[in-house]
Order: structure tokens, then sequence, then C-alpha cells
């Protein structure tokens, strides 16, 4: 329950509380001169089951169903809200998994193996996703997922 209370009733009570969120796992989010979290970007990834994941996946879910309920529930105060869900990123957390350099060299391989483009992405390009969902370009997007995993969900 621990990982539930991280990942999705800490972050919800805090934007009930503040009308801001600043965590779930990492998230980007504008802000209006009056302060309030105009667009946000919550991060998931409940679109696939992990053996051995069942809590963790179903909280990620739940932050997915929870940003569609938000964007729909803040729509009329012209606020967007999406879900970014990634895959294999490569960040520092890897290293600090508990594995040997044997073992990790092989779980890189087996993930990059199932994905399409047959590498991990990089935390550059879920910025980047965030910078767009944040922007102009993406006005009339809202309550969805976007998924950034090099296909890995196809595969």
């Amino acid at each position: 329950m621990r990982i539930a209370a991280s990942n999705v009733a800490e972050a919800f009570l805090e934007f009930r509380a503040t009308g801001r969120v600043v965590h779930f796992d990492a998230l980007a989010f504008a802000v209006d001169q009056a302060g309030f979290a105009q667009d946000f970007e919550m991060l998931g990834e409940g679109s696939i089951a992990v053996v051995g994941g069942s809590i963790y996946s179903a909280t990620k879910a739940a932050v997915i169903s929870l940003g569609k309920s938000l964007a729909v529930e803040l729509a009329p105060r012209g606020v967007r809200v999406n879900v970014l869900s990634p895959g294999p990123i490569d960040t520092p957390i890897l290293k600090k998994v508990g594995l040997s350099a044997d073992q990790l060299k092989e779980f890189e391989a087996s993930l990059a193996a199932k994905s399409l483009l047959k590498r991990w992405g990089t935390s550059d390009e879920v910025a980047r996703a965030a910078r767009f969902l944040l922007s102009e370009d993406s006005s009339n997007i809202t309550g969805t997922e976007l998924i950034i995993d090099g296909g890995v969900r196809l595969s």
C-alpha cells in the first residue's frame, strides 16, 4: 500500500489541497499568473502488466484514470490534463536497483529488444514530450495518455 500512497493518493491530496501537483514520479506543469496550474502532465505506466508488479501497475493505471477524470473536472476552468507514460528510459536509477553489471546489461538488452526502435528512450525525449503538451501546439489535447516507449507496448 506504500506504493499506492506514493503514486496516487499523496499527489491527489496535494492537488486537492493546493491546486497544484508537484509530483507523480515526475511532473511538468505550467502556472498562470494567478499561480494556478493551467496544464499539467502526470507520468504513468499502467498500460502494461508485469509479473510481480501488480500493485505498481495498478497504481500507474490509477494515475492514468485520475488524469482522465481531472481532465473532465478541470476543463470548465480551462485546465488541460494529460498523462505521459514512458517505457524504458535510460536514467541513473537503473544503476541503483541492485543488479550486478552483467545482470543490468542483460536487462537493458532485453528491454531494448522489445522496443520496435531497438533502443531505450532518454529523459530528454520525455521532457520534450512534456514541453509539447505544455505548449500552445497542443492546445486542443486533453485527457489523453501519451505513450513514450519506442513501441514496446506494440511488440
